[in-house]
């Protein structure tokens, strides 16, 4: 009898435990949806608790006690409601009814509307400005138009240069110039940092006429002249000390227009000769056998040089005719033996007989086209001189 007291006190436990984890797990919120199927399978524990259904048969063994009392168990209560919220799939209170946020449209990209700005150099002492371009929407700098590059404000300012020193060379001074001491200054801006002060001109170093330092003929002293048309013609070497003669423009503050017939003929020391401009005309036999002559320098100014002028100067050799020279006479460097090339000015429109004859070394003469060369002017010329006519040679 105890043994199935004890059967029954099970069954009902096991009842009471089955409707409270129902109850428990499976009975909404009072709050929830009353549709919700909870509440039926609530209702359907509470009706399971009317019928117990035996745990167990009846057993045909005997047992101590006789009878069995009558109890008859209590149904088990209804539970007032779950002491915790069963999980649910419905949504929180703060989405319930909600819609969900839309996803949002993605911005098109920014485009730039540059501005253009132009740069500035930096001086040596005065910084500058890069140029670029500027957009006013978003406050970028750029250092293309494309706005591809963008850039710092700090990368807009150049700094200054500073200064590109360089030396300014000494130059020394000399008789024809001049001279400046060593200076210096900024390539870039002309800054001058040391100036370069004047040196005074040299004086000439003549020795036998010429300068040793510029070449220039000394002008002779000791010449004798006489007076002539227009002025004074040089007739003679009188007490002139130099070889290298160097004919004066002036006499007597009177202008050397001439030189005199014979002035200098059979002389064996004068060994070059310089004529200024103011000379007109040379005489006949002015230079005969000159034989220590060697160069002769004719200012432009002449217009005649006189028959045989310089006929027998065998060791002539460097001649400058004057560009105003009209003629050339007869016989006028006849003999010149050491001549090797002359160049005869556009101006000379005519060339005597023999005015190159037995000139043994002439191997060249250029003349112009016109030119009139007399058929006996290169006489005697034993290899014959190649003669070119403005460059061509006939």
């Amino acid at each position: 009898m105890k043994k199935k007291i004890l059967i029954g006190c099970l069954a009902v436990i096991a009842i009471v435990a089955a409707v409270f984890v129902l109850t428990f797990f499976i009975t909404p919120d009072a709050s929830s949806d009353p549709l919700s199927t909870g509440n039926g399978l609530r209702q359907e524990a509470k009706d399971e608790t009317v019928t117990q259904p035996p745990d167990k048969a009846p057993s045909d063994e005997p047992t101590d006690d006789p009878e069995e009392p009558d109890e008859t168990l209590p149904d088990a209560p209804e539970p007032d409601g779950p002491t915790e919220e069963e999980p649910s799939d419905k949504p929180s209170d703060e989405t319930d009814g909600k819609p969900e946020p839309e996803e949002p449209e993605p911005e098109e990209p920014h485009r730039h509307s540059a501005v253009h700005f132009d740069g500035k150099d930096a001086t040596c002492t005065d910084g500058g400005k890069a140029e670029y371009w500027y957009c006013p929407d978003c406050g970028k700098y750029f250092a293309d138009g494309n706005c591809t590059r963008e850039i710092g404000e700090a990368e807009l300012f150049l700094p200054p240069k500073g200064h590109n020193a360089v030396t300014d060379e000494a130059v020394a001074a000399n008789c024809e110039r001049t001279g400046l001491t060593e200076g210096s200054h900024c390539a870039d801006c002309g800054e001058v940092f040391v100036a370069q002060q004047i040196t005074p001109r040299l004086a000439h170093d003549f020795v036998d006429g010429y300068c040793t330092q510029c070449g220039e003929w000394q002008v002779s002293d000791g010449l004798t002249f006489e007076a002539t048309d227009g002025g004074y013609a040089v007739t003679g070497f009188g007490s002139c000390a130099s070889a290298n003669v160097r004919i004066p423009e002036t006499f007597a503050g009177l202008p050397v227009v001439k030189i005199g017939v014979e002035a200098f003929s059979f002389s064996e020391e004068i060994t070059a000769v310089y004529v200024p401009a103011s000379v007109k005309e040379v005489g006949e036999y002015a230079f005969y056998y000159c034989t220590a002559l060697k160069k002769v320098y004719f200012e432009d100014g002449a217009t005649e040089i006189g028959e045989s002028a310089f006929d027998g100067c065998e060791n002539l050799k460097d001649v400058r005719l004057p560009e105003t020279l009209k003629a050339l006479s007869a016989n006028v460097f006849a003999s010149c033996c050491a001549l090797e090339e002359i160049y005869i000015p556009e101006s000379v429109k005519s060339i005597g007989a023999f005015a190159f004859g037995y000139c043994t070394s002439l191997k060249r003469v250029t003349v112009s086209e016109g030119t009139e060369i007399d058929q006996f002017a290169f006489m005697g010329c034993s290899e014959g001189p190649e003669i070119y006519r403005d460059g061509i040679q006939q």
